[in-house]
C-alpha cells in the first residue's frame, strides 16, 4: 500500500512540474525520498518501541528467575531444618514408645540443686561432660520409672543425634526438648557463667516455640518457625523450629532447634538478584528481618503470583516458601529496570532500521534466490546434490565424453540392509548414517571432476572422470573401505556393521553409452553385488584389451 501511495504522489507531482518551466526537476524525486524516509523514521521508532518493550519484559524476567532460585535455595535449607526436626521427633516418639531399650538408670544422675529451684543431670556413664547437653527441670527430681524419667532418658539417648546435628552445622545455636513435666534440655551444654547459672524458664510453656506448636494452633502437629527473636544466651537473633512430641495422643513435649538470623541472611545472597533488595516476609506482610521496614500489602503475600508486581515507585517479586510460612520478597527499583531496558534499546536501532529497510528487498530477494537454488539442487538430508542435478549434469558430462573420447565413470551405491537398520534403531539413527555416509563418501572422492549425489532413500551416485579404466575398481574399493571404517554397528546385518555395495561402469570411446543405459549397466552391476553377498562392488561392462566385456568383483 505505502509502495502505491508514493507512486501516486510522484505522478501527483509530475503534472504541476511539466507546467512550471522555473521549477526543480528533482522534486518528484525529493518527495519520493521524504515518503520514504518518513515511512522509514516511522518503522525505526516503531521498532525501537518494540525492542524496548522487550528489554523491559527480558529484566523483569531476570528478576523474577533470580527470586525464585533464591526462594528454592532457601526453601531447600529450611527443608532441611524441617527434616531435622521431624527425625528427632519420630526418634524420640520410638524411644517413648518402648519399641527400643531407654537407659531408664539415666534418672539417677539427676540431682537437686537448691540455687536453681529445681534438678540437674550430672555425670552419666559411658558419656563424656562434654559430650552431653544441659538438663534442668522445675521442683524435685522425677520418681524412677515415671514419664518424666522416660523422657529423660529419651533425650540423653538423642544426644548421640543432637551432637551429628552440630558437627555437621557449625553455626547450628541450639537443639533442645522441653518436655510437659517441666524440665529442659539444652545441646550443646552452654559454656561458662551462662551454663552455670541456666535454669529451667518458668515461663516455658508460654513462649513461642512452646506454645505456637500445642495443638490449638498447631492441629495438625507440624513443624513451625517462630518469628525472631534474641536468643537468651548470647547467640544473636534467632528463629526457632519446634515440633510437637506425641505419644499415644499424649502430649509429652516440644523438640525445637535454633536457626541464627546470619545463616537466614547468607542463604538470601545465594544469587545476585539484580536491581533488588530480598525480604523475609511472614504472612502479616511483616519484614521479619528488618522489622523497620514498611508492612507490604497483604494482597501481595495472600495471592503471590512469583512475577513482578507494580506497587508505587517500587516493583515486588513474592514468592512463597514451602517449608514455613513465609514469603521470600525481592523489592526492586523500577526506574533501575526501565533505564537498563532504554540503554539496551539503543539508539541504533534507529539507524540499523533505516539501513535494513533499504537493504532488506535487496537482500532477502538475494537470499531467496539463493536459497530456492540451493533447495532445487541440494537433498536436504545429507547436503549433497539431488537426483535432478545429477539427471542434468550426467546428461552434460556423458555428452561432453561423447565428443572428447574422454573416460567417464558412473558408480550406484547402495546401502546394505538400510530398511532392517531403520526398522531396528530407528529413522532418526537411519537419518544420521545417511548423512554420515554421504560425508565419508565426499571426502573420498576428492577430485573436483569427481561428484557424489544422492539419487534415492538410500542410494547414491558418483561421476568421475578417469585417465585409466583401471582406476575405478580402485576408487570403489576406496568407497567401500572408507564406509566399513565408520565402524557403525548393525546388528541386523551378516558384516554386525553398516556398509555399502556398489555397481560401477565405465563409458568412453570403446564403450560409449548413453546416460540411461549406462545407469541400467551399473543398476545391474548393483543388483550382482548385492545378490553376491553385498559388502562390496561390481565393475560391468568393462572393455578390455580385444574388445570384449568382463566382470570385475571386489571389495
Amino acid at each position: 500500500m505505502a509502495k502505491i501511495n508514493i507512486i501516486q504522489a510522484a505522478q501527483a507531482v509530475m503534472p504541476s512540474r511539466q507546467l512550471s518551466s522555473s521549477g526543480d526537476p528533482t522534486s518528484v524525486i525529493r518527495s519520493v525520498i521524504v515518503v520514504v524516509g518518513g515511512i522509514v523514521l516511522l518503522l525505526g521508532l516503531l521498532g525501537g518501541y518494540v525492542r524496548f518493550r522487550q528489554n523491559l519484559a527480558n529484566e523483569y524476567q531476570n528478576v523474577a528467575e533470580a527470586t525464585a532460585y533464591t526462594a528454592a535455595r532457601f526453601d531447600h535449607e529450611l527443608d532441611l531444618r524441617r527434616q531435622n526436626i521431624d527425625n528427632l521427633v519420630d526418634a524420640a516418639t520410638e524411644l517413648l514408645s518402648g519399641r527400643y531399650g531407654l537407659n531408664l538408670q539415666a534418672a539417677e544422675h539427676l540431682r537437686f540443686s537448691p540455687g536453681k529451684d529445681g534438678y540437674t543431670l550430672g555425670a552419666v556413664p559411658g558419656f563424656a561432660p562434654s559430650e552431653l547437653g544441659l538438663l534442668t527441670g522445675e521442683g524435685p527430681a522425677p520418681a524412677p520409672n515415671s514419664w518424666a524419667a522416660r523422657e529423660v532418658a529419651m533425650v540423653i539417648g538423642l544426644t548421640p543425634l543432637f551432637r551429628g546435628m552440630k558437627h555437621r552445622e557449625r553455626d547450628l545455636p541450639w537443639v533442645y526438648y522441653t518436655s510437659a513435666k517441666h524440665f529442659i534440655y539444652v545441646y550443646p551444654r552452654p559454656d561458662g557463667e551462662t551454663g552455670a547459672h541456666y535454669a529451667y524458664p518458668k515461663d516455658a510453656d508460654h513462649r513461642a516455640y512452646y506454645a505456637d506448636a500445642l495443638v490449638g494452633p498447631n492441629p495438625e502437629r507440624q513443624a513451625i518457625w517462630t518469628p525472631i527473636y534474641d536468643d537468651g544466651s548470647g547467640k544473636g537473633k534467632v528463629v526457632t523450629l519446634s515440633k510437637p512430641v506425641y505419644q499415644q495422643d499424649q502430649l509429652r513435649g516440644m523438640m525445637s532447634l535454633d536457626v541464627s538470623v546470619q545463616t537466614l541472611l547468607n542463604g538470601l545472597h545465594v544469587k545476585d538478584v539484580p536491581y533488588s533488595t530480598v525480604h523475609l516476609i511472614d504472612a502479616n506482610g511483616r519484614d521479619m528481618l528488618q522489622p523497620q521496614e514498611p508492612v507490604l500489602p497483604v494482597g501481595l503475600v495472600l495471592d503471590p503470583s512469583g512475577k513482578p508486581v507494580r506497587i508505587g515507585d517500587a516493583v515486588y517479586t513474592a514468592v512463597p516458601l514451602k517449608a514455613a510460612n513465609w514469603f521470600l520478597v525481592a523489592k526492586s527499583d523500577r526506574q533501575a529496570i526501565v533505564w537498563t531496558a532504554i540503554k539496551a534499546t539503543s539508539l541504533l536501532v534507529g539507524a540499523i532500521a533505516v539501513l535494513a529497510l533499504s537493504i532488506m528487498l535487496l537482500g532477502l530477494l538475494t537470499h531467496a534466490m539463493r536459497r530456492m537454488r540451493t533447495m532445487v539442487i541440494r537433498d536436504g538430508l545429507t547436503q549433497l546434490f539431488n537426483r535432478r542435478h545429477f539427471d542434468e549434469t550426467a546428461r552434460r558430462e556423458f555428452a561432453s565424453c561423447r565428443r572428447t573420447g574422454q573416460q567417464l565413470g558412473l558408480a550406484i551405491i547402495d546401502i546394505d540392509f538400510f530398511k532392517k537398520y531403520n526398522d531396528h534403531y530407528g529413522h532418526a539413527n537411519g537419518d544420521k548414517v545417511l548423512r554420515r555416509v554421504a560425508q565419508v563418501l565426499q571426502d573420498t572422492l576428492r577430485r573436483a571432476t569427481d561428484g557424489v549425489y544422492r539419487v534415492g532413500g538410500e542410494e547414491f551416485a558418483v561421476l568421475t572422470y578417469l585417465d585409466d579404466p583401471e582406476q575405478m575398481p580402485a576408487l570403489m574399493t576406496s568407497l567401500c573401505e572408507a564406509v566399513r571404517a565408520l565402524a557403525i554397528e548393525h546388528v541386523q546385518s551378516q558384516w554386525q556393521q553398516v556398509t555399502i555395495s556398489v555397481g560401477a561402469t565405465v563409458v568412453g570411446a570403446t564403450h560409449p553409452l548413453e546416460l540411461d543405459a549406462a545407469y541400467r549397466e551399473a543398476d545391474e552391476a548393483l543388483y550382482l553385488a548385492k545378490n553376491g553377498g553385498r559388502n562390496c562392488y561390481q565393475m560391468a561392462a568393462t572393455v578390455v584389451g580385444d574388445g570384449a566385456t568382463a566382470i570385475l568383483v571386489g571389495r
